[in-house]
């Protein structure tokens, strides 16, 4: 960003004619701003943590010149303080099934292909809406004097009809993580899939307040996994084999066991290294159309962005963490929570569509 952000400024009063695709890269807002002879300074404080792919966290340099469309998060995560928590969906036009995943921080657009996300909370600008009343314990300034108000993502409106239904004490975060635990469903995502591939999200209520309250209690379960997921505990039924003190990462593929099928129970992790008896049922949890595990190996891999140059090497992050080991213990984590997500998907309480459904009330 230092050398994107120089390069920029060496261009004011001018113009990009032919710009390098190595040094920055083009939107309307930027040639605008060069035009108005705006200069740029780094900042330290827009660097963020973001999740550019499923259970890949990256850095992110969140500027409102050097990013096109924000979209919402300046609303979801305004600060680098800000607590949230999101949940992601995959957009209408992408072309792989229904997913969903959970986030506490910024998310890429491409993280579950056009992904649209619903947060828990929004923060609004009162230095921009005097007159507004809250209390004070929901108000925070960041480090630029800018005061927060934190809004829940749930109308009470809907909260109310909910605790209506059900004659409960219902508080938004249980409905929140009943409806991650719904998504995660695969009943309800089979029966309602057309549904689920269109905007805005609408989702059912089930009849039985029972029911209810064990798909929120394992939403909540599911949402610790997903967003805990460098802390998942390993699967002690899973064998290391070869030299531990070789980690560097070129590319991970699945063993094969013949020229045209491959052997999902053993990674090679690299030419020093395997990862064997992997559980088939830990490629029952898919995202972005392919298993958890594929898409960790097809993240963690060394690659070359072709119009910068940049080299994207996450043996780095192992050494920015001081944790030579941590591609290998992600994915033994990734292995596991796989496992444990698809045991909990697959304990949810079973849906009579014809019964337990308000099947002529959708609630976005």
């Amino acid at each position: 960003m230092l050398k994107t952000i120089g390069y920029y400024n060496q261009h004011i009063g001018g113009s990009f004619d032919n710009p390098s695709e190595t040094k920055i890269s083009l939107s309307r807002s930027l040639i605008s701003s060069l035009k108005l002879c705006q200069y740029e300074s780094f900042d330290p404080d827009n660097i963020r943590l973001s999740l550019y792919r499923p259970f890949n966290r990256r850095l992110l340099y969140f500027s409102k010149r050097f990013i096109e469309y924000p979209t919402l998060f300046n609303s979801f995560f305004p600060t680098s303080n800000s607590k949230n928590i999101v949940l992601i969906t995959s957009g209408s036009s992408s072309r792989n099934d229904f997913s969903v995943l959970i986030s506490d921080c910024i998310v890429d657009y491409a993280n579950l292909v056009n992904s649209k996300c619903y947060p828990l909370y929004y923060y609004e600008n009162i230095n921009n809406n005097q007159s507004a009343f809250h209390k004070q314990s929901d108000i925070f300034s960041d480090s630029h004097n800018i005061s927060f108000v934190k809004k829940d993502g749930i109308s009470d409106e809907f909260a109310n009809l909910v605790q209506t239904k059900y004659n409960q004490p219902i508080s938004k975060e249980d409905i929140f993580y009943y409806l991650y635990a719904l998504l995660l469903s695969k009943q309800f995502k089979e029966k309602y899939h057309s549904n689920l591939m269109m905007s805005p999200l609408k989702f059912p209520l089930i009849k039985s307040c029972s029911d209810f309250f064990k798909y929120s209690k394992a939403g909540r379960e599911l949402a610790n996994l997903h967003l805990n997921y460098e802390d998942v505990t390993h699967l002690e039924t899973i064998k290391i084999v070869g030299d531990r003190e070789k980690m560097h990462v070129t590319k991970m593929r699945f063993a094969n066991l013949t020229k045209q099928e491959k052997d999902f129970t053993k990674i090679i992790f690299n030419e020093h290294l395997t990862i064997e008896n992997i559980p088939m049922t830990a490629h029952s949890y898919t995202v972005r159309g392919m298993s958890a595990i594929k898409s960790v190996m097809e993240s963690y891999q060394i690659k070359r962005d072709a119009k910068s140059g940049i080299l994207i090497d996450p043996n780095d992050w192992g050494i920015e963490r001081k944790n030579p080991s941590y591609i290998l213990n992600l994915l033994l984590s990734v292995i596991s929570l796989s496992v444990k997500t698809t045991e909990i998907i697959n304990n949810l309480p079973s849906i009579n569509f014809s019964n337990d459904i308000w099947e002529n009330n959708d609630y976005e």
